[in-house]
């Protein structure tokens, strides 16, 4: 073999001294920690760019077989067989408008007899729920008046001592001080008249004690007070406080500066928040509006069958 820097003879392989492999290892190395990177949009416009082809092969090859308005027109499977007969009864008063002449109505239905001379008996009002948001159930029935439970407890943040104060007036009050004060009594029922955002006027009786009431009576309670325990639910009639707060709007009312039990935050309840300073009472009035709120929303969802409204 021959020596390095010699010349190789004629037909001898020609090799590379190890200096010279690592200078052009070195020199590699070189090249490639100049090389900067690519930056990401130009990176990203590279992307796209060698995509395009393929992409323009292959909606060549579409076939659409739908647009944003032809969408629109598919078969869902739905009728609307109350919205054909309201449509066709409206045509056919308006044709019987036209039949009988310029400027006469069609006949409004039947209202029955009028009552007799003297007799205290009133028409029925047949403006009741007019205003289009809810409507009346045909079957005449009154509704009943809905049932709020509050704990017994006078410990409690909201009791019957000033249940009143906050559910009707938009006011807490402590209980302490409703106590002090000879003159208040603690009142086993509070009976209020609430109008809904639809219009509607409910009943409501409030209540601490459940032990007398019957089966029918608790299909209208609707709503309670939760103190924080699951033994204020002992005797109650459902299975667990899953299925209560299933078919009872549960509220929890408590102070900023007071932490929500366990129970509470692993249940479905809506906690209200009040404020401890004197100087904030302004806000009470809206954690009332809140409860009523949060209140009506279940009413209207899972209890319209109480609300005398036809599904």
């Amino acid at each position: 073999p021959a020596a390095d820097g010699a010349p190789a003879a004629d037909g001898a392989p020609v090799t590379d001294s190890q200096g010279d492999v690592d200078s052009r290892k070195a020199s590699q190395r070189g090249l490639r920690r100049k090389a900067a990177p690519m930056p990401p949009s130009e990176s990203l416009r590279a992307l796209i760019k060698s995509d395009l082809p393929e992409t323009e092969r292959i909606r060549a090859r579409e076939l659409p077989t739908s647009t944003r308005s032809s969408i629109l027109l598919a078969p869902t499977g739905k009728q609307f067989k109350r919205v054909d007969q309201i449509v066709k009864n409206l045509r056919d008063q308006a044709k019987a408008g036209r039949a009988g002449g310029p400027g006469r109505l069609p006949p409004r239905p039947s209202q029955g007899p009028p009552p007799p001379p003297g007799s205290s008996q009133r028409p029925p009002d047949r403006r009741a729920g007019a205003s289009g948001s809810v409507r009346p159930s045909s079957s005449g029935a009154p509704t009943p008046t809905l049932i709020i439970v509050v704990p017994a407890a006078v410990t409690c943040t909201i009791n019957m001592w000033n249940a009143a104060d906050f559910l009707l007036k938009g006011v807490y009050v402590p209980s302490a001080d409703k106590r002090k004060d000879t003159s208040n009594k603690k009142e086993p029922v509070i009976h209020h008249s609430q109008v809904l955002s639809t219009g509607m006027k409910i009943k409501f009786e409030i209540i601490d004690n459940v032990a007398k009431l019957s089966e029918r009576d608790w299909k209208r309670v609707v709503a309670v007070i939760v103190q924080g325990s699951a033994w204020q639910f002992k005797g109650w009639p459902f299975k667990d406080t899953v299925t209560t707060f299933a078919n009872v709007r549960a509220f929890f009312i408590r102070f900023s500066d007071e932490d929500t039990p366990e129970m509470i935050r692993s249940s479905d309840v809506k906690t209200l928040t009040l404020s401890k300073e004197a100087a904030k009472r302004y806000l009470d009035a809206t954690v009332t509006k809140e409860f009523w709120a949060h209140l009506e929303k279940f009413l209207l969802q899972q209890k319209r069958s109480l609300l005398g409204l036809d599904r």
